[in-house]
């Protein structure tokens, strides 16, 4: 089980880990939504390059990227009315 298996939950589980034990909100939201954009880049590299054969392994790590763009826009927005700027 890995961050790729649970999309909405990588983010969430990364800023309550970082929250609790770095006890810097900034930078737990910066890295929740950054791990979840690595994530997302490194299943479309790893699958290109394991299952270089295949053209469709690299579909699924695109669609992740493509919503973990969207959904890192839409979180940035939320933490951004959450600190009330």
């Amino acid at each position: 089980m890995s961050g790729r298996d649970f999309p909405i939950l990588t983010p969430a589980i990364t800023y309550l880990l970082l929250r609790t034990t770095v006890n810097v909100d900034v930078m737990a939201m910066f890295l929740s939504i950054e791990i979840g954009m690595q994530n997302s880049g490194l299943a479309t590299s790893l699958a290109a390059t394991a299952f270089s054969g295949f053209a469709m392994a690299t579909v699924p790590g695109a669609i992740f990227s493509v919503w973990h763009n969207i959904s890192g826009a839409i979180l940035a927005n939320i933490y951004r009315k959450l600190d009330g700027k």
